[in-house]
């Protein structure tokens, strides 16, 4: 099976162009993680310590019960100047250069797993973003409010754990794989969301 550098070219075109789409959905949806987060630390520390904060957990769409600690506002991450701190933020990607999505599609030429052409297709990264705070439990619950949020993640990457052979200021994030669908038009892509101490 051969496969062309001229089909990976003109389906990395398509691909860069249709992540353009997507890419308002996918900026959407992380922000809207973002912001819920912060506006949830932000009520919780307005009440008094003994109060019940589950409301205000529950409030993120997932489970008070499991998630039952108090948000810190101990933990700031600085903003943009305009927001100031928060308890997380987000960093996005430009769309992954032409050049860069090439190389690797065609790195992946003569993998065993490649079941398709073009390999291009197998590109997950071409939309990218990083959640970041600087306390464990913040990230925790953002990752489970991405897993009820997305449309689909299918590849979770922990590096928290098992990955002692990398140095240890490399083991603080989670790598996902994730669908993004525009609600209009039905069209996806996959994309990948870091979440980093």
């Amino acid at each position: 099976d051969n496969y062309s550098v001229d089909t990976e070219e003109d389906y990395i075109h398509y691909m860069r162009r249709k992540v353009k789409w997507l890419e308002p959905r996918f900026k959407e949806l992380l922000l809207s993680i973002v912001e819920d987060l912060n506006e949830c630390a932000r009520k919780c520390g307005e009440s008094a310590i003994h109060e019940d904060h589950s409301a205000h957990i529950a409030a993120l769409g997932i489970d008070p019960k499991k998630y039952h600690l108090r948000i810190s506002s101990a933990f700031k991450v600085q903003r943009t100047q305009a927001q100031g701190t928060g308890i997380c933020d987000i960093k996005f990607a430009p769309i992954k250069e032409f050049e860069r999505c090439l190389a690797k599609a065609v790195s992946f030429h003569g993998e065993s797993w490649l079941a398709y052409k073009p390999a291009a297709r197998y590109l997950c990264d071409v939309m990218r973003a990083t959640i970041y705070a600087q306390d464990p439990y913040v990230i925790s619950l953002a990752f489970a409010m991405f897993k009820n949020r997305c449309e689909g993640c299918p590849r979770v990457s922990n590096y928290f754990v098992g990955h002692e052979h990398i140095p240890q200021e490399a083991q603080t994030f989670i790598n996902t794989c994730f669908r993004v669908v525009d609600p209009d038009t039905g069209a996806e892509h996959f994309a990948e969301l870091q979440f980093a101490l």
